[in-house]
């Protein structure tokens, strides 16, 4: 937990498992890799996609607002209809439903820490 509280750089630099905040933070490194691996594989398209980048923040944007597509668009400084587009690219290269919590929170969770899995894709 310290280890990778450091690489995130969460401070204060005293980490407890009763911070829901710094659980949030360290979940996404929690997955298995093997699990990882094989959502990833699945994935594929999507990664390799030009857009993979502003897809990927997007999503992410579109996660943290409740997926309330008004608000992610809000903060995103996009028009909501460029945000239905994203998302439904998302959906098509995926197969996942941008409007399904447990779906959304599958790959969340992946793309969150695809930062540190990325060089092996």
């Amino acid at each position: 937990m310290i280890k990778r509280g450091k690489q995130l750089g969460i401070s204060p630099h005293i980490y407890t498992f009763h911070n829901w905040n710094l659980l949030k933070e360290l979940l996404p490194f929690q997955v298995d890799d093997d699990f990882r691996d094989k959502i990833l594989f699945r994935l594929r398209s999507l990664i390799e996609d030009k857009d993979f980048p502003e897809l990927r923040q997007n999503f992410m944007v579109y996660c943290k607002n409740m997926m309330n597509i008004s608000q992610a668009a809000k903060e995103l400084f996009i028009h909501r209809n460029t945000l239905i587009y994203r998302l439904k690219k998302i959906e098509s290269s995926t197969s996942i439903d941008t409007k399904n919590f447990e779906h959304c929170m599958m790959l969340y969770l992946v793309l969150k820490s695809f930062d540190g899995v990325k060089d092996r894709y």
